[in-house]
């Protein structure tokens, strides 16, 4: 009786160590999967502060080139600095 008790015990505790390393399995399974997840994000992240920091860059920019009379180019335009004129008094916007 008490063989059998112990190859009882002993059988449940195969049982649960094969559970609690199948857990354990899934586990590592999702922590890599969000580690990843983690990784991508910080990505987006640095490229979404980049965006941001351009676009401030930009608005600055422009501000400079109002402030010294020059025309923004159009949307389909590429000026080089040589061909940058100056705002007409007609053109200008502002107080």
């Amino acid at each position: 009786m008490i063989l059998s008790t112990a190859v009882v015990m002993m059988l449940g505790g195969l049982l649960f160590s094969v559970r609690r390393s199948s857990e354990g399995t899934l586990l590592a399974e999702s922590i890599g999967e969000l580690r990843q997840e983690v990784s991508l994000l910080e990505e987006q992240l640095s490229y979404e502060f980049m965006r941001v920091d351009s676009l401030s860059s930009l608005q600055r920019i422009s501000r400079a080139a109002a402030r010294l009379g020059l025309r923004e180019a159009e949307d389909d335009e590429v000026l080089h600095v040589a061909d940058v004129g100056t705002l007409r008094d007609s053109d200008r916007q502002g107080p």
